[in-house]
């Protein structure tokens, strides 16, 4: 029972993050193109992990952007306590969700592993 409350608390949590970092934040401009793919709760409830993913391929600008996320935390944490009656208000740790990047990753991997497949299943000319 307590993973599915747990389950739930996230996705609330993840809600209510998305709609401060979009409306509340003073530098909404930087973080336009950011956006909330997940939240973890550790089990005790005193700690989030805040996964964020950014459209933009810029290193620098996603760099800054979680630099700002993370000077801003105490604010959000503050949004949160206001949105949600939680016992606990979890101190919230922000990560760079790098699915995207990973699968981006695998897919060219596989790629070049067929294209060398390819390669030498073709008999060879002489």
């Amino acid at each position: 029972m307590s993973n599915v409350k747990r389950r739930r608390i996230e996705a609330d949590l993840k809600k209510v993050i998305s709609k401060l970092i979009k409306q509340e934040l003073p530098d909404k401009h930087r973080l336009d193109l950011l956006s909330v793919t997940g939240v973890e709760l550790t089990p005790d409830y005193r700690k989030a992990t805040v996964y964020v993913s950014h459209i933009k391929k810029d290193e620098e600008l996603r760099k800054e952007s979680l630099k700002l996320l993370r000077r801003k935390e105490k604010t959000i944490r503050a949004g949160v306590t206001r949105a949600l009656p939680l016992k606990y208000i979890p101190e919230l740790r922000f990560r760079e969700d790098t699915t995207l990047k990973d699968a981006q990753k695998i897919t060219e991997i596989m790629k070049e592993l067929k294209a060398e497949r390819n390669e030498s299943d073709s008999p060879e000319q002489l």
